[in-house]
């Protein structure tokens, strides 16, 4: 048996380490979604049986169908607000603005310092009110998760482009012809992709699961899964279960997709 060195012995511990951790983690998902395929799980620790039945009840469900739309519409919708606006308030605010970019991190903890019930408050006061009367609609969800969405895409976009040497580049853009836009798309953006695809992916899994600003803002008059799942709380667990485990995949989903983009983009 070779000898093992002490760095390797570390290794092995923190790879258990993690291993341990993760395990840890994995189990109540596990546990959830053992309980969606389980015909009966009310004694004992393992279930009595497994079936789909739960899983067909609820995909056939016209209701869960549109509520499911009518979530993946809001967080689609999120996604494309932030890359609208957001994005391109952190670069200007970055290369051009330093002075807004410190308000932008002292602002960015209002909306977790807050309770929500509060900023329901506080959108309601504004979109309440001529000109813009949005109670009730889906415009002001997309509206009220732009600001509570923001730090989690401001802190992953923010690291990468402290990562960049930004005004140089815009410096030797400059030298050979190209406009800041131009810059900024061929040059910036592909390097602070990662932190965008980790903001992004972030961005639409809040919105897709966020449940007190839906549920104050719309309720029933655009019932989003969040609300749905809400009304389904005193009925069969393994309906419950099943729509947790339709989470959880749509948080999954988002991810692959935001890590396949990322290896496909252009070295």
């Amino acid at each position: 048996m070779g000898y093992v060195t002490p760095e390797q012995r570390h290794d092995v511990g923190d790879r258990a380490l993690i291993g341990v951790v993760s395990l840890l983690l994995l189990l109540p998902v596990l546990a959830v979604a053992v309980s969606a395929l389980a015909t009966d799980w009310y004694s004992g620790l393992v279930p009595s049986g497994l079936t789909l039945r739960w899983f067909a009840t609820v995909l056939g469900n016209t209701a869960f169908q549109s509520a499911l739309a009518r979530s993946l519409f809001i967080a689609i919708g999120s996604v494309v607000l932030q890359v609208l606006i957001t994005v391109p308030a952190i670069l200007v605010a970055h290369c051009y603005l330093p002075w807004l970019d410190r308000w932008m991190e002292r602002l960015m903890v209002l909306p977790y310092a807050l309770p929500q019930v509060v900023l329901v408050v506080g959108l309601l006061g504004i979109y309440a009110n001529d000109p813009l009367v949005l109670i009730g609609t889906p415009w002001i969800l997309l509206l009220g998760y732009l600001p509570l969405a923001f730090p989690l895409l401001y802190l992953p976009l923010k690291n990468n482009l402290r990562a960049l040497q930004v005004h140089e580049l815009l410096d030797a853009g400059h030298l050979v012809g190209a406009g800041d836009l131009v810059i900024a798309r061929r040059v910036i953006l592909p390097c602070v992709a990662p932190g965008l695809a980790v903001g992004l992916s972030m961005v639409f899994a809040l919105s897709f699961a966020e449940f007190v600003f839906a549920n104050m803002l719309v309720g029933g008059n655009f019932q989003t899964l969040a609300v749905y799942l809400f009304g389904q709380r005193q009925k069969i667990g393994q309906v419950t279960a099943v729509i947790v485990v339709i989470y959880f995949a749509a948080m999954w989903l988002s991810t692959v997709v935001a890590l396949s983009m990322l290896r496909r983009r252009p070295a």
